[in-house]
């Protein structure tokens, strides 16, 4: 596969320096934080609780209200939310799984509550989706910190976990490809993919899809892990992290797809990943539905990429549904719908992993994450590995959505190859960190932020941009310009027992580019990225030739000390003008009439008025420039020193005056000291001679006390004679163990009883009914209802 630019890593040492010492800090997670949705606070774990801190970070900025929030106290103040209903764990990440939007204030109980946004907390083996909030109008700020309650906590994947018991594992989670993250969709508030895998047996990889709102729970892609083995006739190897696609071109294609990474360096693929209640842009709809089409009607097109591409649209069109128009217009955004219908919708349909699409391997090296990159027209990511960064691109028609209902295709798995690229590698070469995690830069779609637990490094890079235009045809030529740049923005020593919990960038305008780190000893550390790229990048330029290559703090005195005084300079110049006097001749005796004068005197006389010119005039006329020059530079420096004089003058009578004050309160406080110890040791005195003394009535309601309480023991026996006497009528007697034979001759009599009380009850039938009718020929009754009246016991009397 070809590469564009490789980068000759010129900061090897100090990489090596960053990643050194790591290979122990797997059980330690360096993303325990994460942003909201508007990009002006930040969540993160601190023993075992969720801390919310609003930016910017209280003393990191001019204390001025930038959050646009009517109360300064609730922006200004930590927002503390304890995990007590969670037992604790060794959790992994924390990831913020809200829509578009940070959620709006709602009602319970009948109180206002602010409600924060979504936040997805797991580790190895559970899942927890928390909603947080606080009562707007009954909050308590108790040392800058807001209490706030876990208002829901839901497991959403509790039913897959149980499946597999303990065997489960969670790989990775992330929230749905939202479109403030850049991605085409926007999806529902809580809507989040986990990619799970079971230790037993063949170690089988799901990836699960949380729907958000309509809470449900489906696994697009199941039991992968599997897939290919037999015909790579390779071991199959665990995949250890996924992400989805991003692109500027065909943005809907791309967001589809879903990457995931092995931990040997390949990079597999499958689509369509879709979650239920997603928004799209019409445009968007009809750009995808126009590329599958040209796709499918190109007639270079094999036969299986034509039926992948029909089968695709399909689904495309069918997921897709319009929402209710406005008007004679067409609406504006498309909603995706899964559930529902028959079961032969194409949203049902079984997704098929698709690749590898490309492999990117080093020596003794282990993939450990994979992050989407900004790439303009193309996809872009960035993966990490114990021995750098790789950055990749491919086309955003690579992944077109592919089924298991269709045949596996390896011809189009091998087509996929000469899409993907591999442009550009960063070493790490000494790195055994496996907890290494990226970090997208909401600003600049040029950085990546790699975060470990000893620091945090920044990666600047235009190779994917090169690669981009190269591979679109773009009219650059050969000398683009593809640094690629690497430094640390923060970096902890390796005996220091505090290690990175977590790191993140806002986006916010107002804010700036600011980098936010937080640590396990609960320190929260604000970088600013632009002026930290700035520093390194001025580092990086050539030194000036005799410009001082290691400047120390005593260069500026070191320049005053070497530039000579000003009266060293004033007697160097009258050292030349003394000179030039000597120099001159001495023209003696009466003036030489003009007849008189003769080339020799003419020439004496111009070459006396050029020496006093030269040697005497100029430094005459230097010597006064110099002077005013000096004089008024003196005159600015007296006046600066004379409002200095003042300030200090000031500042001096400011204090005598504080002191003043202060030597007067003492004097008061020495006073009204005494005055109170005076008073403290007259209360002592008086409450010595004080006696307890109780009152007729308090001795009266003592004595009632008493009466009720022995009234209340005896209400008490009564009651255990009660209950006593309940148990004694409510024991069952023991049982009696009767022999075969006895049991037998009883279920006999008990048997024949039942029949004796039959016949009986039909011989009173029978005699009933003879008497009916001997009384109907009698005469004495006609109907059967006078008869029933006769024969009641009223009628019988």
């Amino acid at each position: 596969m070809p590469r564009f630019g490789v980068l000759d890593d010129e900061d090897g040492d100090f990489l090596k320096n960053f990643t050194k010492g790591n290979a122990t800090s797997d059980a330690k997670s360096s993303m325990l934080s994460c942003v909201s949705p508007d990009a002006r606070s930040v969540h993160l774990i601190h023993k075992n609780s969720i801390e919310t801190h609003a930016l910017p970070l209280k003393g990191t900025f001019e204390e001025e209200d930038v959050h646009g929030s009517p109360n300064k106290d609730q922006a200004k103040s930590v927002i503390r939310t304890p995990l007590s209903c969670i037992p604790q764990e060794d959790w992994v990440e924390l990831v913020c799984v809200e829509g578009e939007n940070m959620p709006q204030r709602e009602y319970k109980d009948g109180c206002l509550w602010t409600v924060l946004p979504l936040l997805c907390l797991y580790s190895r083996h559970s899942i927890y989706l928390l909603k947080l909030g606080y009562p707007s109008d009954d909050y308590s700020i108790i040392e800058d910190v807001i209490e706030a309650f876990v208002m829901e906590c839901t497991q959403p994947f509790q039913s897959l976990l149980l499946e597999n018991g303990e065997d489960a594992r969670i790989v990775r989670v992330r929230s749905a490809p939202f479109r403030r993250l850049g991605f085409a969709t926007s999806c529902p508030s809580g809507s989040m993919a986990a990619l799970i895998s079971s230790q037993s047996g063949n170690n089988v990889c799901r990836l699960c899809l949380y729907h958000g709102e309509s809470a449900a729970v489906t696994i697009p892609l199941e039991d992968f892990s599997q897939q290919y083995s037999e015909v790579l006739e390779e071991e199959p190897q665990s995949f250890v992290d996924f992400s989805f696609g991003q692109s500027n071109s065909n943005s809907l294609l791309a967001t589809l797809s879903v990457h995931l990474l092995k931990s040997n360096g390949e990079v597999w693929g499958a689509s369509p990943i879709l979650f239920d209640g997603s928004m799209v842009p019409t445009a968007e709809f009809y750009e995808a539905c126009e590329v599958l089409d040209e796709m499918y009607e190109d007639d270079s097109s094999s036969e299986f990429k034509k039926r992948q591409c029909h089968a695709a649209e399909f689904f495309v069109k069918q997921a897709f549904v319009a929402m209710q128009p406005q008007g004679t217009f067409e609406s504006s955004h498309r909603v995706a719908r899964i559930h529902g219908g028959d079961g032969n919708r194409s949203t049902l349909w079984p997704v098929q992993l698709q690749g590898p699409l490309f492999t990117v391997k080093h020596d003794n090296s282990m993939a450990t994450c994979i992050e989407p990159f900004f790439c303009r027209n193309l996809v872009g990511m960035a993966l990490a590995s114990t021995k750098g960064l790789d950055f990749c691109v491919l086309s955003p028609t690579a992944l077109l959505p592919r089924f298991t209902l269709e045949e596996k295709g390896m011809e189009l798995n091998a087509a996929l190859e000469a899409l993907c690229w591999v442009v550009e590698h960063v070493s790490l070469e000494g790195s055994t960190t496996k907890t290494c995690r990226l970090v997208r830069d909401p600003v600049l779609d040029i950085m990546l932020h790699c975060i470990t637990d000893r620091g945090v490094m920044t990666v600047t890079t235009y190779a994917l941009r090169e690669a981009s235009a190269q591979i679109m045809q773009a009219s650059v030529g050969e000398g683009g310009y593809c640094a690629t740049r690497a430094w640390m923005g923060i970096e902890l020593p390796q005996q220091s027992d505090v290690c990175v919990s977590g790191a993140l960038v806002s986006g916010d305008a107002h804010l700036g580019h600011i980098l936010v780190v937080f640590l396990s000893s609960g320190q929260l550390t604000a970088v600013n990225l632009t002026e930290a790229r700035v520093r390194y990048e001025s580092k990086q330029l050539p030194q000036q030739k005799g410009q001082n290559e290691n400047p120390t703090p005593d260069t500026a005195l070191q320049a005053m000390e070497a530039t000579p005084a000003f009266h060293e300079q004033l007697e160097t110049i009258w050292g030349r003008i003394e000179s030039g006097l000597l120099n001159m001749s001495k023209i003696t005796g009466s003036s030489t009439h003009t007849k008189d004068i003769d080339a020799g005197l003419l020439a004496a006389a111009l070459k006396v008025k050029r020496d006093c010119e030269e040697d005497v005039i100029r430094h005459i006329k230097y010597l006064k420039k110099s002077q005013s020059i000096r004089l008024a530079e003196m005159k600015k420096i007296i006046i600066v020193q004379v409002e200095q004089v003042k300030g200090v003058n000031k500042s001096l009578k400011n204090c005598k005056d504080r002191l003043k004050n202060t030597l007067q309160k003492m004097k008061e406080i020495e006073q009204n000291s005494k005055l109170l110890a005076a008073r403290s040791d007259s209360v002592l005195q008086s409450s010595k001679d004080l006696k307890p003394k109780l009152t007729n009535a308090d001795l009266e309601y003592f004595k009632l006390i008493q009466r009720t309480k022995e009234m209340c023991d005896g209400w008490e026996a009564q009651m255990g004679d009660f209950q006593q006497m309940a148990v004694d009528y409510n024991h069952i007697p023991d049982p009696i163990n009767f022999s075969y034979e006895e049991s037998y001759h009883m279920r006999t009599l008990l048997k024949q009883q039942k029949e004796t009380i039959d016949q009986n009850i039909q011989r009173v039938g029978e005699t009933k009914a003879s008497l009916r009718e001997l009384i109907k020929e009698t005469g004495i009754v006609t109907e059967d209802s006078e008869f029933e009246e006769y024969n009641s016991p009223a009628g019988g009397e």
